[in-house]
């Protein structure tokens, strides 16, 4: 950096090179520096946003391998930019400071094994000081941010899923006899599965004691549709929800508050700072409560169309792919199906109406595109559980809608859990809304 340059009224001196990221300067002088291997070089001036989106799409800034720049925690190494193992500062700085490099100044980040981006320990320290309000916003936009821009691997994304999933309460299900299965839908239009796959795999013997949300977005929520039926209770105490469990095979219960605080806090940020469509972010999200559910098979019924999350069957795949990696390497047995949903599942669309769908379903009269994604979802759970190959399990799965024992099964959850399953015998008893008609 010799003589002076300039850049759109941004200058820098020829005498020393002040880079200021966050407040954190080191001047050295000229000597200091070789001439650095590129033909054209763009800094900014602090707080000029126009400097920032310039130098954002040059990425020319290239100190050489022997004679690396520092910034503050950081050293800026041809190119990539890696920590400072022998400085004394907190994460936090760390990670404000390269989140903004990396946004700002357009940066790779190095990815050798003996330099991770960020280590176990420090996603942990992360997650539960965000989670205990001690880490500000800015800080953690900055990873998130960081995040985006660069990815995480395999082993990052594991770690921060584990670190949000241990950010609260983890269920303990070793007082339930038996194997646990868990489903989760990634949501959509329609989307009552749950209700119709939970009974007939707890029909078979495989013990489903599953925390559900509520709905997000466009998306309905299971526990919103089992309190339409009335009396029914989904807020359960532990030891409640796994009497439950022991006595029928199934227990369909509400997220508890202290159920990964870590994601809630985190996506509430992430809504805010647009950092919400990452596949690692998202992965982590999902994965996270699942974790902490407890459950030692879990199957993902990932929504692939217009009105689903993932509007693609590349990026619906990715998230599967991503999914079911993070399973496997906390050890659980898992699988994901990617479904459509370009229209509506079934032809229901509401808290009642789809409680009333899937009842018709469990009756063998449900509309064919609901049968058909249930039982496929309800075989691959029963496969990993151990019940048979995945084509003697869909057998299997077709066989309790066959003799009404999975209906059965949704009757007998309802009473234990406060509900009238009068409701589910006859679902004439739900209210009817003063106006309806068909769309055709």
């Amino acid at each position: 950096l010799r003589g002076g340059l300039r850049d759109g009224g941004c200058a820098v001196s020829g005498r020393t090179v002040s880079e200021s990221v966050f407040g954190m300067v080191r001047e050295r002088s000229p000597a200091a520096y070789p001439a650095p291997d590129v033909r054209h070089v763009r800094l900014f001036r602090p707080g000029c946003a126009a400097c920032a989106v310039r130098t954002a799409r040059s990425r020319e800034i290239a100190p050489s391998a022997q004679d690396p720049l520092i910034v503050g925690d950081v050293e800026i190494l041809a190119g990539l930019i890696k920590f400072r193992r022998n400085n004394e500062r907190s994460v936090m700085r760390r990670f404000a400071i390269v989140g903004s490099l990396a946004l700002l100044l357009g940066y790779s980040f190095a990815g050798e094994a003996d330099c991770p981006f960020i280590t176990d320990g420090e996603i942990r320290a992360f997650i539960d000081g965000y989670t205990r309000g001690e880490i500000p916003d800015y800080q953690a936009s900055a990873l998130l941010m960081a995040i985006c821009f660069n990815g995480l691997d395999e082993r990052e994304t594991l770690d921060l899923t584990d670190a949000m999933a241990r950010s609260g309460d983890m269920a303990d299900l070793s007082a339930i006899d038996g194997i646990t299965g868990d489903k989760h839908s990634t949501g959509g239009v329609g989307d009552k599965t749950t209700l119709v796959v939970a009974p007939i795999v707890a029909e078979c013997g495989i013990k489903i004691a599953k925390m559900s949300g509520r709905g997000l977005g466009h998306t309905g929520g299971t526990v919103d549709k089992l309190e339409s039926i009335p009396g029914f209770k989904t807020s359960l105490e532990t030891n409640e929800f796994i009497s439950i469990v022991n006595q029928c095979g199934i227990c369909i219960a509400g997220q508890s508050g202290k159920l990964c605080p870590a994601d809630k806090k985190l996506y509430g940020l992430r809504d805010a700072t647009e950092t919400v469509d990452n596949i690692s972010l998202i992965a982590s999200s999902v994965m996270s409560k699942k974790l902490a559910g407890g459950a030692d098979c879990i199957v993902l019924d990932v929504k692939c169309g217009s009105g689903a999350f993932m509007k693609d069957e590349k990026s619906a795949t990715e998230l599967a792919e991503k999914m079911v990696e993070i399973g496997r390497g906390a050890g659980r047995k898992i699988a994901a199906l990617i479904t459509d949903m370009d229209t509506p599942l079934g032809k229901n669309i509401g808290n009642s109406l789809e409680i009333i769908e899937a009842v018709e379903t469990l009756k063998g009269n449900g509309p064919d595109d609901l049968t058909e994604i249930c039982i496929l979802l309800a075989a691959k759970l029963l496969a990993l559980a151990g019940k048979g190959n995945f084509d003697e399990c869909k057998l299997l799965a077709k066989s309790k809608i066959d003799d009404g024992s999975a209906l059965n099964k949704l009757c007998e959850m309802v009473v234990l859990q406060g509900g009238d399953a009068e409701y589910i015998r006859n679902t004439d008893k739900f209210e009817k809304a003063s106006f309806s008609f068909d769309i055709k």
